[in-house]
Parts: C-alpha cells; structure tokens; sequence
C-alpha cells in the first residue's frame, strides 16, 4: 500500500503531470525506491539519453511542422464558404493535412515529455530480443504508425497509448471482478464487496479521461 507522499509523488510528477503519459503505481514505486533496474547485473542500463535525444528532436520537428503549416491549415478556413467552393478532392485533401497539424500539437507534448521520462529513467520497459534496453514505457504517441496506418482503429491505438493501456487494464480487472462475483453469488458478503471494488475502479476509469484525455484535449486547444 503506497503512503501518501508517495501517491502524491506519482500525481504530481513533473513529466506526467500536465499532459501525461499515466505512469502505473507499480512501476513509478520500482523506480523511487531504486528497484526498477533489478534484473540488470550491470546496474542503470545505458540509451536513456539517446532516446530522450531521439523523443526531443521529433517533438521540435513536430513544433517547425506546426508553425510552417499552421497558417495554410487552419480551422476558420475550414469553416468558411470558401472551403465549400473547393473541388470534393481538394477538400479531402485539406481536411487530411488539417488534421495532422491539429494533431501535431499533442504529439508535441508527448514528445517533450516523453525526453523528460528517459532522462529520468522511468521510461525504462525492459530489453528487447537482443537484451537491448527498451525506452518506451512513457511512450504515448508513434509518430510514424500514426500518421501512415491504414485504419482508425490501428490510427487510435498508436495515440495517447500509455493511457489506454491503463484504461484497458482496469477494464479488464472489471471483466475478472463480476466473474467472480457471480460464481460466488452464495456469499452474499464477498458480492458486496465485489461491487464495491467495481464501482471504484469505474471511478478511476472516468477519473483517467478526466484527467488525461480531457487534460490532454485542454492543453492542446
């Protein structure tokens, strides 16, 4: 059970704070008590500065993108009678590079905030199949299968992806929960307290795209 400073700690943490991404309490607790890089004999694994390196450069493209762009894709032209008067093609065509320019700007966020968590080290997820050290656990955007999947559902899972995978988490306890509850309906005490349990993890689910998503939404306008 994490104390309060520690709850704290994880709320107000600088590189998660504002924008996100949600870091989840388990591992935020292996990184502040210095037991999130057990498994490496060698101590802190080396790149994390190669990535925040990596992750704070694209977040400049993304800026240059935006301020480049901006200008030629912006909203009060989609709204006007002039973009009626557009050929359907061209309108198409402008509704596609107006949205990554609205977009970019979470991206950039993201990215500015993902170099923070690899400098810290809580970004840190592990090795690859060449025990190569992974940075991407803070990771909430993939620039390149954003803007290149071929469907909305692959577009949505590559942004704002820590969060959802929490989400999904907390979902799917909820999915185990009421099972439970209902093979053990004979116990009518462990059925309220499963309920119990249920409704505060739906809490904490519309507390995540209160405070994320909807965040994330007021941040970038």
């Amino acid at each position: 059970m994490p104390s309060l400073l520690e709850v704290l700690s994880h709320n107000f943490f600088f590189g998660t704070n504002f924008i996100g991404p949600h870091m989840n309490m388990i591992v935020y607790l292996k990184f502040i008590n210095n037991k999130l890089f057990l498994e490496e004999n060698s101590g802190v694994p080396t790149g994390s500065l190669v990535a925040a390196g990596h992750a704070f450069l694209q977040g400049m493209l993304c800026v240059a993108v935006r301020m480049l762009l901006g200008p030629y894709f912006s909203t009060p032209f989609l709204l006007s009678e002039n973009f009626q008067n557009l050929l359907l093609p061209l309108r198409i065509l402008y509704l596609m590079a107006w949205t990554i320019v609205s977009t970019v700007m979470y991206v950039i966020a993201w990215k500015f905030t993902e170099a923070a968590c690899c400098i810290t080290g809580l970004s840190y997820n592990g090795t690859d199949e060449k025990n190569n050290a992974l940075w991407n656990g803070c990771q909430q955007v993939n620039i390149i299968g954003l803007y290149t999947s071929g469907s909305a559902f692959v577009g949505i899972e590559m942004f704002n992806t820590a969060t959802h995978l929490f989400v999904k988490s907390l979902i799917s306890s909820q999915v185990h929960l009421q099972a439970f509850c209902f093979s053990r309906q004979q116990d009518a005490v462990a059925c309220c307290k499963c309920c119990v349990l249920d409704c505060l993890a739906r809490a904490e689910v519309w507390l995540c795209l209160v405070f994320h998503s909807g965040g994330n939404t007021h941040d970038g306008s």
